[in-house]
């Protein structure tokens, strides 16, 4: 919905009327950031809170990861409806890292971080690299692959600037719960790696023969489940068809995933 913003020129006393969603969009110029070789598009970006406007500089592709400010000897006039505004040199950066790449049939994301240090985002650097991590048979060959790609640092404080794959809180900053990445592996050796993503992010567990035992298979919807349950049980076997068209399927699959069984994005998991 798009909601008019005006902003109050103190030069020329005027308002003007901008018949856009308050928030960003790009200006008809780009520019390079040297020291960090990114290429930076300026948005004008309305505060309807602070009736102002101010230019910001973003990455237009990829993924973000943390803002760092910055500011840019550069004013530049911005024109509506005739009228020239000259906004504050002040502008913000948002770094992005690079997207990983990703299977388009892939349900589930291989969990992957981003690794760099804290002495270089401190300095103002995000270099590093992604790791895809189902792809080192433990955690020290992890943690020296780390080690070796920022052997620049005598001793370097690995810093996990961004992370995929990783339900709940298996993964931060500075962690990473490599007992998730043992359970995923065996999990996509077995072809159930998105259901076992969905089991950790609800239970918190990360044990795969516990998964393995709590997980039911798929199904389209909870009463889907009690129907497919009760023919595979022969629960009705034995019952007239006349008297076994009246069971009611819908009030078993509720009492059925009220204490004993969860549905979780067509995946059904003992509770």
């Amino acid at each position: 919905m798009l909601r008019p913003f005006f902003f109050s020129d103190k030069g020329c006393r005027r308002r003007l009327r901008f018949t856009r969603p308050c928030g960003a969009w790009p200006c008809d110029f780009s520019t390079l950031w040297p020291p960090r070789r990114v290429r930076a598009v300026p948005c004008l970006h309305l505060s309807r809170a602070g009736g102002d406007a101010r230019v910001r500089f973003a990455v237009a592709v990829t993924r973000s990861l943390l803002p760092v400010c910055r500011d840019f000897p550069v004013v530049h006039p911005l024109r509506f409806r005739g009228l020239t505004l000259q906004l504050p040199p002040a502008v913000c950066v948002r770094l992005r890292l690079p997207l990983r790449p990703v299977h388009p049939r892939l349900i589930a994301r291989l969990p992957a971080v981003y690794v760099g240090t804290w002495r270089k985002y401190n300095g103002g650097s995000i270099a590093g690299r992604w790791f895809d991590l189902t792809s080192f048979d433990d955690e020290r060959g992890f943690f020296e692959a780390c080690r070796e790609l920022h052997q620049d640092e005598a001793d370097p404080e690995l810093m996990f600037q961004d992370y995929e794959g990783f339900p709940g809180n298996m993964a931060s900053e500075c962690h990473i719960n490599w007992a998730y990445v043992e359970g995923f592996r065996q999990a996509r050796d077995e072809g159930c790696e998105e259901a076992y993503r969905l089991w950790v992010d609800d239970t918190g567990e990360t044990d795969f023969d516990r998964f393995r035992d709590a997980w039911l298979g798929t199904a389209d919807s909870e009463e889907a489940f009690a129907i497919e349950f009760v023919n595979d049980s022969g629960m009705l076997a034995g019952i007239p068809d006349e008297i076994a068209r009246y069971f009611d399927y819908e009030a078993y699959a509720r009492d059925l995933f009220l204490d004993s069984l969860t549905f979780i994005d067509g995946h059904v998991f003992c509770r």
